[in-house]
């Protein structure tokens, strides 16, 4: 699953329960637009993305446990604080 978190007005948090993996990236907020061209509709909502190929080039590279060659087509370049 692939998926967006839309900008939070107040302390928030996502349990993940099950096995499996779990990668993040902050995005600055000029991102917004990718996703939405009204950042208010996002607001605290958490929003699935059709993003199969991102999916399944995160997915191969945790897999080899090489996480920077995931993020080689992300046109803004690797994301900041990934976390294994």
């Amino acid at each position: 699953m692939v998926g967006f978190a839309g900008p939070t007005t107040r302390a928030s948090h996502r349990e993940l329960v099950a096995t499996g993996w779990a990668v993040a990236a902050l995005l600055r907020p000029a991102a917004v637009s990718a996703f939405t061209s009204g950042p208010a509709s996002v607001r605290d909502s958490y929003v699935p993305v059709a993003a199969p190929k991102l999916h399944s080039q995160v997915a191969e590279a945790v897999a080899a446990g090489d996480f920077d060659d995931a993020w080689q087509d992300c046109p803004r370049g690797s994301p900041h604080g990934l976390v294994r």
